[in-house]
């Protein structure tokens, strides 16, 4: 009888524990990788860029509740690749127009839980420098004449607005649109040119631990 009956408390022990609500155990390192396609958005005077750009976003980072149960932050360090073109009066005089910049920066976003659903809406804020370092040769065969620009990098920022959509405990599908302010020097005939072109871009990602 004695052997029943710890047998049934072991069994009402096990039945209460997994009764419980059960999140997959795991670290809070985690990986966010998204793909990205948008248009810049140039300043006044600010004309050498043609519209549509193509993103790779890789953040990384560490989430402080990793269990997603409550609003939580995350922090972490990440870099970007970036594909954009010279504009088409500029591109006729090239035949070398296309550009990469490697943004670096520090990252945090803000994951507002809200519910047991599997939608988690959040903020993401970028900061860091953005590297582009290239010369490019123009020749205006008409004229027979030849110039060059040099473009170099700059601060770099952005913010993000999206929304996680749960696939498994591991896994989640993104969704966001980002704005992004980048900051390019160019030196166009021993004359420096700041430009700040803005772009925006609608990302899908994937966010896994």
């Amino acid at each position: 009888m004695k052997k029943i009956s710890i047998t049934f408390y072991l069994l009402l022990i096990s039945l209460f524990i997994y009764s419980q609500p059960q999140y997959t155990s795991r670290n809070g390192i985690y990986s966010f990788v998204e793909l990205g396609i948008g248009g810049t958005i140039p300043q006044t005077g600010n004309t050498d860029f043609s519209g549509v750009c193509l993103f790779f976003d890789n953040s990384p980072g560490y989430i402080f509740d990793n269990t997603f149960s409550n609003n939580t932050f995350s922090l972490g360090l990440g870099y970007s690749v970036k594909l954009f073109k010279l504009n088409s009066n500029l591109s006729e005089y090239s035949n070398k127009n296309t550009l990469f910049s490697f943004p670096i920066y520090f990252h945090g976003t803000y994951f507002h839980r809200r519910n047991e659903g599997k939608h988690t809406p959040f903020l993401n804020a970028k900061f860091g420098y953005e590297a582009l370092s290239k010369e490019i040769n123009f020749e205006n065969k008409d004229d027979n004449v030849q110039w060059s620009k040099k473009y170099s990098g700059g601060l770099y920022a952005s913010i993000s607005i999206g929304d996680l959509y749960e696939i498994t405990d591991e896994d989640r599908l993104s969704l966001s649109i980002t704005c992004r302010l980048h900051n390019y020097s160019i030196v166009d005939s021993n004359t420096k040119v700041e430009q700040k072109p803005i772009s925006i871009s609608l990302n899908i990602g994937w966010f896994f631990y």
